[in-house]
């Protein structure tokens, strides 16, 4: 906290120094420098709690009485800005410290947790596109087929249905571990990039038997406009997926570290 700066946060009907916030807490950061009193309100406080609060301000208004009070906004100096995130930091900082996590180890674990995750995507993206290139094509019923045998078909729809089914679950897996630790934001894209995951498993699961045609019990015919449309659709979840799980793996444990130091 600066040293022009001085926070409080109301719990059980009365104003205490702040040691760190969360989104059901309110707060105010005097600021000595500009003759302010800062006013903030969670998203989660309760409108009891928002009210009793708004009468009780008077206590500090009391003791800085040429001070006016404005709420924190998105207008509101970067400094103040920075300093409700501090709170925020140290709230989650000790949360961690109570379940006596190694926030480095979970770290760890979470990237390792989209690495692979990724991984197994690249992979999935690269058999699906030499499936393309690699196949024969041949001209059936005025449109154009690649041709293929069966077997090989089967076998590489299943590899790529678990490849998928595994990237689904990593991905899940990652997420359920940051929500346990409070970060929804993180955990909010890591469950949205494995929902996708599942879209793809379910596609390539349920509807390969769509766009092919069997003409003995070897080979099959595959209409190239049909599967290109697939294989286009699929690959734009597993991008987003990819994106999703390469961002989260950098930057998911980035701030708390910060906070941890800090304490």
């Amino acid at each position: 906290m600066s040293s022009n700066l001085f926070a409080y946060k109301f719990k059980n009907d009365q104003w205490h120094n702040a040691d760190g916030i969360n989104e059901s807490d309110i707060v105010v950061i005097v600021d000595s420098s500009r003759n302010l009193i800062w006013h903030f309100e969670g998203r989660n406080s309760s409108a009891r709690k928002c009210n009793k609060a708004r009468e009780l301000l008077g206590e500090i208004k009391n003791k800085h009485a040429t001070y006016k009070i404005k709420k924190i906004t998105s207008k509101t100096p970067r400094d103040i800005i920075r300093e409700l995130q501090i709170l925020k930091e140290q709230y989650f900082a000790s949360t961690i410290q109570q379940l006596n996590v190694d926030i480095s180890k979970v770290s760890q674990a979470y990237f390792y947790l989209n690495a692979f995750g990724n991984l197994l995507i690249i992979i999935s993206l690269t058999i699906i596109i030499l499936l393309i290139g690699g196949t024969g094509t041949q001209i059936y019923e005025n449109y154009q087929h690649f041709s293929i045998r069966l077997v090989d078909f089967e076998m590489i729809f299943i590899v790529l249905s678990l490849l998928s089914l595994i990237s689904f679950l990593l991905f899940l897996f990652a997420g359920l571990i940051v929500l346990v630790l409070k970060q929804k934001i993180v955990a909010t894209y890591n469950i949205f990039g494995s929902i996708l995951t599942f879209i793809a498993f379910y596609m390539i699961s349920t509807r390969t038997n769509v766009f092919y045609l069997e003409i003995d019990f070897q080979t099959i015919l595959i209409r190239i406009d049909v599967f290109s449309l697939f294989v286009f659709n699929v690959a734009i979840l597993y991008i987003i997926s990819l994106f999703i799980g390469f961002v989260m793996s950098f930057l998911g444990f980035k701030k708390v570290d910060h906070a941890i130091k800090e304490e």
